[in-house]
Parts: C-alpha cells; structure tokens; sequence
C-alpha cells in the first residue's frame, strides 16, 4: 500500500485548460475567489497585521509555476494540497496558524502546490487507472519545482512495522498524519479508497498525558445553550511574569446538569468581549479570545482536567504558543487548586515530552486473518465520554477500530504502549492500581505512556498506588505524588 503524507493546508483540484485555470475543493465544489485568496497571508506594513494575498497573486502563481512543472501539459487535472514552505529549511507551515505568524519567521515562506494525484492529462482520462500507474505517469511528466510545485511525499509500505516507523517520524515533526491508500485502487469521485490516520485518530484521541488547567472566563454558547456559559477559557499560572496565560478553549465534556451548576458555582464577572475590562492579572491576546465573562479570581477558580488529540502550538494564547487541539473536560479536580495545577514549566514539559511520546500501534493484517493479534494492550477510554454532575464518566473501554482497504488489506488501530517512547523510566516494572482511585484515569495514562503496565493482582505488582496518602500498607506502596516525581525525575526514586 501507498502511505502519503498528510499535510495540514488547503486540499485543492486544479483543472488547467490552456491557460484558463479553475480550482475545486475537497467536495468537488468550485472555490470561489476570496476562498482562494485566503490560502496565503502577507504582513502589511500599512495596517500592521497580516492580510489576505490577493487572489490574482495565486493565479499568477499557478501560471507562472504550473506550465513549468508540466512542461507537456496543456490540459490537466491535478489534486493536490496548497501551503506555504519555509524555504530556509523546505518544511511546510501549518496552514492553520498562517493569520498570526511572526513577522521574522513569514518572511521565508512561499505559497508551494504539492501534487499527490493526475486524474486528466491532455484528454486521457487517468481516473480508471489503479494509483500506482498514475504514480509513475506522474513522475513521469512533472517536473518539480523546489518550494513551488513538489511531489507529495509518499511512502510503499510492506509491512505494520514500516507504518508504524513512519506515523512515529510524522508525528514527530508536527505533520497531521498519513494517508493510506491501496496499491490497485482507481479513483471515482465521491468514492474514499483510502483511510487517512490522524493522531487524533489513534488512541481513541486521547493524549499521553493531560493538563489541570484553571478556569479564567466563559463565553455564551449558541442554538440551545444560547444565553448561558457553555465554552470556557482554560489557562495556567506563569511564575515568572506573576501572571495567568491562555491555553485553550473547551466546550466538551460537561453534561447539561452540570452546566447549569456551572452558571452560578463559577464566580465570574460580565465584561461582555469588553477588552478594556481584562485585568492585569491576565495575558491575553485581546479580541478572538476575550470572553463574555471573566473568572473574578484564578488564585480561587475551579480545575479541570483537559485531555484533547495532542498538545500544539496556537499564536493565538499565551502560555508560550502552547495549546490543545479538539480540547474536552474529563474531569472536574476538585482536589487541587491553582498551586497544584499546571503551571506554565509543567505546560512546556508536557509539550515536549509530547512530541516524543506515543500511545498507539497499528497493526496490519491481511484480510483472510482478520482476528485481532494477541498479546497485551491498555485500551484508553473513548475520547466521548461526558461528564456527569459528579465528574463521573459512563463509558466503557473501545475495542480495537479496523478499516479494510480496497486492495483487502486492513488496518486495525489498538491503544497499546508504544516500542519507543520518549522515556521508559516505569519500563518492565507493573503497578497496581484500584479503579476507584480519585486519579485513576490519569494514572493509568502516565504509567503506561513511560513503559509501564498494570497488573489486576495486587500482590503480583512491583508497586502498589495507595489510594490515599495515609494510607500505609506493605513496602511496595508508592503515592500518586512518587509516580509524578518519577516521570518529573526521569528515575525510580527511593
């Protein structure tokens, strides 16, 4: 099968007739002018932000560039994804974050067109060929331009142990994921002959580790929940600056019980997006991000876990441009306050361990074995699970997801400990660990994502998590607090 990298820009089909030029998006729908100026931003030194290029500045862009990648091609149709490139170092830009990039660091990028799939060329239809021969004709007839026109990269994978070498490499670089596609497949428009893999995909999207953010502000939600508080302004403490960042905006995980709770257990202030009314307290980017109403005091503010897909990165908040994608509250910690939250440190060691540390394997098999592997796995709780009045969740574990590929090949997606994370200070040694322990969610992810297990027999494990700190017991009883300062320490301690 091909693995094609999945990049995070603006999926596009481009129809060339001579020199007539039409784009079309995912949908096949046609992109109209200001959705395609909005694919690139340029700093203006008028109005002092970024602005949308124009959209004759794109058009000049693929007919200056395209008729040199294709020299022999007067008509055609390309898919293929736009971003910019950082042509100091070829990598691609989030798509995502363009509006808000520094000036220094937008200087050097340029708008690049990566090509994954030829479906016309010069009246053949290529639609009803399998991909790997549009892969070589493609080869055959583009010429790549460097951080202009470029080849989607793309990978022949044979074995699982290949993919999960190459999820593992991309996810390290900060690219969205992969595309799988089988080797006979043709293309039919409306028809998906392929499975694309996000990391918010895998593990039933949850992150190895999560953060305790404090609640700062509030926003009215919209249809029913209009009219009261329903997203929330997460952040944490910055020692340094003595003063509270934004880390991101969360709207998932409560019940409606508990968010009519919420409307008056908050304490909060009505500054209505009012920017001249954000205390000094509070680093905020004002304008996208101010709130409807803001927390009256952080250092007495409620704690929520947040777990989302992963940590990334997001100019728009200020705790160091770190935030959570698809963020949702998985429980409310009532047992901690704001100086045993995540500070802005902790925040950034998280970020970082995050880019090394995975929760997942994929694991291939053929069709005619469909049965999933033996051997052990940890499977996380699903990512859709809301939280009830009491912080308590009702779901269950979720069992391995397999999708087939055309060519029968299939791909099943288990939560297991990953072979190379970032640290394996728990490696080889098991934990006991009673479900009914106040933080046995959180503990279960940290134990497993630093190559621990868990072991159901309390007398079998090397250590056993006491469920208070009072609570004594044999002399393999560690606390919640040892387990931490361990991943902290980056060894078992005495």
């Amino acid at each position: 099968m091909y693995a094609e990298i999945k990049y995070d820009g603006e999926r596009v089909q481009l129809h060339k007739k001579g020199s007539e030029f039409q784009y079309f998006s995912r949908s096949l729908k046609p992109v109209l002018p200001h959705k395609v100026c909005s694919l690139s931003r340029h700093y203006c030194s008028l109005s002092q932000h970024y602005c949308s290029l124009s959209y004759h500045y794109l058009v000049s862009h693929f007919k200056d560039y395209i008729p040199s990648a294709f020299p022999g091609g007067d008509n055609l149709i390309l898919d293929a994804e736009v971003l910019l490139v950082d042509t100091k170092t070829g990598n691609p830009l989030p798509f995502g974050t363009l509006g808000v990039h520094k000036k220094a660091a937008f200087s050097d990028a340029k708008v690049c067109l990566y090509v994954f799939d030829c479906l016309y060329y010069n009246n053949e239809n290529l639609m009803e060929k399998p991909i790997k021969e549009r892969k070589k004709f493609l080869q055959r007839v583009m010429k790549e331009i460097p951080n202009r026109v470029m080849f989607s990269e793309q990978h022949n994978i044979k074995s699982p142990d290949q993919l999960n070498v190459l999820l593992e490499k991309v996810f390290k670089e900060g690219l969205e994921g992969l595309v799988v596609k089988g080797l006979n497949t043709i293309y039919e428009p409306g028809k998906r002959h392929w499975l694309k893999i996000k990391k918010d995909y895998l593990a039933d999207g949850a992150m190895a580790d999560t953060a305790d953010l404090v609640v700062l502000g509030g926003y009215y939600g919209t249809g029913n929940k209009g009219g009261m508080m329903s997203v929330f302004l997460m952040g944490c403490y910055n020692p340094t600056a003595k003063r509270w960042c934004t880390v991101t905006k969360v709207s998932g995980g409560h019940d409606d019980e508990t968010l009519k709770r919420l409307q008056t257990e908050l304490k909060m202030t009505k500054i209505s997006k009012d920017s001249s009314k954000i205390p000094d307290w509070l680093m905020i980017h004002k304008g996208t991000v101010t709130p409807d109403f803001i927390t009256t005091d952080p250092k007495d503010s409620q704690v929520w876990e947040i777990t989302g897909a992963e940590f990334t990165k997001s100019d728009i908040h200020t705790a160091d441009g770190i935030s959570i994608r698809f963020p949702r509250v998985t429980k409310i910690r009532d047992d901690k306050d704001w100086k045993t939250a995540t500070d802005l440190p902790r925040l950034k060691l998280l970020f970082e361990k995050s880019k090394e540390t995975s929760t997942f394997k994929l694991v291939g098999k053929s069709a005619a074995a469909s049965t999933d592997s033996p051997g052990k796995s940890s499977p996380s709780k699903s990512a859709g699970k809301r939280l009830s009045s009491n912080g308590s969740s009702s779901s269950t574990d979720s069992p391995a997801k397999k999708k087939k590929l055309d060519n029968g090949a299939a791909v099943s997606v288990s939560p297991v400990t990953s072979k190379n994370p970032l640290t394996n200070v728990f490696l080889k040694k098991t934990f006991y660990l009673s479900s009914d322990h106040s933080d046995y969610a959180k503990l279960k992810r940290y134990v497993i994502a630093y190559g621990g297990e868990l072991e159901a027999d309390e007398d079998e494990a090397d250590y056993v998590v006491q469920k208070d700190e009072g609570d004594g017991g044999s002399s393999n009883a560690v606390t919640a607090e040892w387990v931490y300062n361990c991943i902290t320490a980056n060894e078992i301690l005495q």
